[in-house]
């Protein structure tokens, strides 16, 4: 049941080892290619949820359309307000439907090889129940996609 909540927060699960510039138009995800791991812990309507996850980026996919990205997640999802300041970039995700929310995050850049990322945000589910999310995710660079096997 808990499943298509998740879309809210599988922003920071999915492109944790990614950044992204903010662009007049769109934010661009750009992806060092290689091994990379991540974790993240979050909490939604009160539950723990953590992951850590080690995946092969390669260059053929290393830049997407992060609006493009969230519109895969769920078609009623839209990034707005992204702004970059140094070496992070905010911005707020708002998704409308039976599950309906919004995140505001800010991604940073800690190094080449270190990206972080935190929000917070509610959902509302078929227009009844309000919950709130938190997450925080790490993402480290490990080397070549052979380093891991």
């Amino acid at each position: 049941m808990l499943r298509p909540i998740l879309n809210l927060v599988a922003l920071s699960i999915s492109v944790a080892p990614l950044c992204f510039s903010a662009g007049a138009d769109e934010a661009v995800v750009t992806v060092k290619p290689g091994l990379w791991t991540w974790n993240y812990a979050a909490t939604l309507i009160g539950f723990p949820i953590t992951e850590t996850n080690t995946e092969c980026l390669t260059k053929n996919n290393a830049e997407i359309s992060l609006e493009a990205f969230v519109k895969d997640l769920q078609d009623t999802c839209a990034l707005s307000n992204l702004k970059e300041t140094g070496n992070a970039t905010s911005f707020v995700m708002t998704c409308t439907g039976n599950y309906a929310g919004e995140a505001r995050g800010q991604y940073q850049k800690v190094s080449e090889e270190e990206i972080q990322m935190n929000a917070t945000g509610r959902v509302t589910m078929f227009d009844q129940v309000e919950a709130p999310f938190t997450f925080k995710a790490n993402a480290t660079y490990i080397g070549d996609c052979s380093v891991g096997g």
